[in-house]
């Protein structure tokens, strides 16, 4: 049976990853934006399962935005710039 994450092959499925330490989670928020842009609501689902309190993400979330390493203002940029594409797509083909 496959068993992932999982020590015993009698729990199927996946177990909570392993809680990390202050440090470790900002190390892990930093090779995360590293990749890509993520939202702050992004990188809170990712980091919760693995933080040992529930005052643990939101406190690093924000010294990660005093810092400035994240940001929600792109997003905020994006969305009215595809929007306005969309309708100008939707206007051409005449639906509006």
């Amino acid at each position: 049976m496959f068993t992932k994450y999982s020590n015993s092959a009698k729990t199927a499925g996946f177990s909570k990853p392993a809680e990390l330490s202050d440090s470790e989670l900002r190390v892990a928020a930093i090779n995360l934006l590293s990749r890509r842009e993520y939202s702050r609501h992004e990188l809170f689902q990712k980091l919760e399962p693995r933080s040992k309190n529930e005052t643990q993400v939101p406190l690093l979330l924000d010294k990660l935005i005093e810092s400035g390493y994240q940001s929600d203002e792109l997003g905020y940029r994006l969305v009215p710039a595809g929007l306005r594409v969309w309708f100008k797509e939707v206007s051409i083909v005449g639906f509006c």
